[in-house]
């Protein structure tokens, strides 16, 4: 008889996963599939999130330090429209042509025509400096590093009105506001020019911030920062400021986990060709560790999410695989339990557990009828052998080593235990070698083994001694 031969599988840390039950693996393949999965989605909307969510990050940042910019611009655009009001005006005109020599003193000593301006000079077209006055309240020495020279040779002098930003010699910071001196009509020619200053101080940058609603602060004179591998630099031309550049930081989130707030630092070009003037832009962590915060929790709930389908997972598993195997395996212990070849497992469905209880029944039933048939054959066998006059043996080989040295007796009739002088039943599984009555046990085994081999029945008269009582019998293999 065939049997089907298994896979060969190698020993080691198969055989661990051989030992476990089916719904030991099912929760481990699930769960090693669904967490190979889940870190792979996780990883991709991790990058994708950050690359997106830094994108959003920097372009609030850029309009952060554009609305600094912007207003900025805005405050000197007024300063401007301040100059042109009073650089074209027959008063002014006046003074230059030397008619009205208290023109500087009467109109800005009190500041009152314009909150802001805390000193004005007048240049005459020699770009010399003819005047110069500091409104009342001001200290002098504010101004004091202001390079009057410096300004009268700077390109803040031209034919229409200019505004900039400088760094005096001492460190501080002023605002420009230029314009050529007309007549109250626009006509010329310019006898010179009235440059309107003011400083940019921390009082006016705290202004801009309230304006802004952005925290903003002076870079310490003397600190020009370098952007390092992490920061944008993003160039703005300003029409009113000249060139202004911005170093922003790369806003990842090792910035913004308790550190400090991160500084955006925005640098402008200076009017007198020197140090450019810089303010620093705060960036506020609380912008940006929302974001972070929506991050972790789509990362908690994607991990909650997929521990509920694992668990659904191994739910549905359960209910629809491993209880239908174990009610089968159940329904075949009850079938060897009960040794009723008329029992059969349940079929539930259409699926492949339900096809294996199919053919398991199937295969129920063709070994009930083989057993049956068995059973009929077995029954007309010992009918026949009770039916017959001869005594009848039926013998199967005892081998040892692959060699036959003896013989069993595996059903024999009454008339051959009558014969032996035995119960029928004591003849059954008695070896040839151990019969009384037969001759010679060793002959009688070495003609069975030689019918064995050659397929010849033999047939001879045996001479059988018992005591004093001798007998002939005929012996038949």
């Amino acid at each position: 008889m065939k049997t089907l031969q298994p896979f060969k599988i190698h020993p080691g840390g198969t055989a661990f996963v051989r030992g476990l039950s089916i719904r030991t693996k099912l929760f481990l393949g699930v769960g090693l599939i669904v967490f190979l999965l889940v870190v792979t989605c996780l990883a991709i909307i991790h990058i994708a999130f950050t690359k997106s969510f830094r994108a959003i990050q920097d372009q609030i940042s850029v309009q952060r330090v554009e609305s600094v910019i912007l207003q900025l611009s805005l405050a000197e655009n007024n300063r401007i429209a301040y100059a042109i009001d009073n650089a074209e005006w027959d008063d002014a005109f006046a003074f230059f042509e030397g008619r009205l020599p208290n023109f500087l003193s009467y109109n800005y000593a009190s500041n009152k025509r314009f909150d802001g301006v805390q000193m004005v000079l007048a240049i005459d077209r020699g770009k010399n400096v003819i005047g110069r006055q500091v409104t009342d309240g001001v200290d002098p020495e504010e101004f004091s590093g202001v390079d009057v020279a410096r300004v009268a040779q700077s390109g803040l002098l031209t034919d229409v009105g200019r505004g900039g930003l400088a760094a005096g010699e001492d460190g501080k910071r002023f605002i420009f506001a230029a314009h050529p001196v007309l007549r109250s009509d626009g006509t010329g020619p310019s006898p010179g020019w009235l440059v309107f200053v003011s400083s940019l101080d921390e009082e006016m940058v705290a202004s801009i911030g309230e304006l802004t609603g952005v925290e903003v602060s002076l870079i310490p004179h003397g600190v020009l920062d370098q952007a390092d591998g992490d920061d944008e630099v993003v160039e703005f031309d300003d029409k009113t400021l000249g060139r202004v550049w911005a170093m922003i930081p790369d806003v990842g989130q090792e910035r913004f986990d308790g550190s400090p707030n991160a500084k955006a630092s925005v640098f402008f070009e200076s009017s007198l060709d020197g140090e450019p003037v810089g303010i620093y832009v705060h960036l506020p962590s609380r912008l940006f560790t929302a974001g972070y915060r929506i991050q972790e929790a789509i990362r908690v709930l994607s991990l909650c999410a997929v521990a509920i389908f694992v668990v659904f997972c191994l739910i549905g598993f359960e209910g629809l695989v491993v209880r239908r195997v174990l009610a089968l395996d159940a329904d075949l212990q009850a079938v060897v339990d009960a040794r009723d070849e008329n029992l059969q497992v349940r079929v539930q469905g259409r699926d492949e557990i339900a096809r294996v209880a199919d053919t398991t029944n199937r295969m129920l039933s063709a070994l009930a009828l083989e057993h049956r048939r068995m059973v009929t054959q077995h029954a007309l066998l010992e009918s026949v052998l009770h039916s017959v006059g001869d005594g009848v043996l039926a013998l199967t080989p005892v081998c040892v080593n692959g060699n036959t040295v003896d013989f069993q007796i595996a059903t024999s009739n009454a008339t051959a235990a009558r014969y032996l002088e035995k119960q029928p039943n004591e003849l059954a599984q008695t070896s040839l070698s151990e019969l009384r009555g037969l001759g010679d046990p060793s002959v009688c085994i070495s003609r069975c083994i030689a019918v064995m081999q050659n397929g010849h029945s033999l047939t001879n008269e045996v001479c059988c001694t018992d005591g004093n009582d001798s007998r002939w019998i005929r012996l038949s293999v």
